[in-house]
């Protein structure tokens, strides 16, 4: 089984290439309404996924992912995989399940937010979990670095992790939220 160190990477790893262009928020409460609309809710259904970016009144608009690089683990960019959707705000990565190394938990569904103020972890990891109903929120330190999760039971059996990074870059400020599928279920 994966570890959740390693799986922490693996979601989150270049959850903030190519934000530098995306408009800063202050208050991230739309973004997480905008998670669970696009990937919480249709998750892990790729068409639905499809069908609720498409209808979203965020105006999500499809971007090639051969345009859109991603960093890996060594903080080097390399070609996206799966699809990628932008607004002026937000960037959503969906990546189906077999478009990514068996090994790594999938489907995933990621969102990316820009945001005006440095993040204060404890207190956005508090904001997701209100507005998406979760409990027993797990901190992990990475590094410099502390991401919250959230392990999902699901009433048809298995379970999904919900993980979230806050991160200050000299790009700006960052908030991603990650959706896997874990391999167990």
């Amino acid at each position: 089984m994966i570890g959740v160190a390693l799986l922490a990477a693996l979601q989150l790893g270049e959850a903030f290439q190519g934000g530098d262009e995306l408009l800063a928020v202050s208050v991230p409460a739309d973004g997480i309404a905008l998670f669970r609309r696009v990937c919480l809710t249709p998750f892990p259904d790729a068409q639905a996924f499809e069908a609720a970016v498409a209808h979203d009144s965020e105006r999500l608009a499809r971007v090639d992912p051969a345009q859109v690089g991603m960093l890996d683990r060594d903080r080097n960019v390399r070609p996206a995989v799966g699809g990628v959707w932008r607004s002026a705000r937000y960037n959503i990565r969906y990546m189906a399940a077999g478009a990514i190394a068996p090994t790594v938990p999938q489907p995933q569904c990621r969102l990316s937010i820009r945001l005006a103020d440095p993040p204060e972890p404890a207190r956005l990891a508090g904001e997701v979990a209100s507005a998406l109903k979760l409990a027993d929120t797990h901190t992990l330190q990475v590094g410099l670095h502390i991401r919250h999760y959230w392990d999902l039971a699901r009433p048809e059996g298995g379970r999904w992790r919900l993980m979230m990074k806050s991160e200050t870059r000299k790009e700006g400020n960052f908030l991603a939220l990650s959706l896997s599928k874990l391999k167990d279920s």
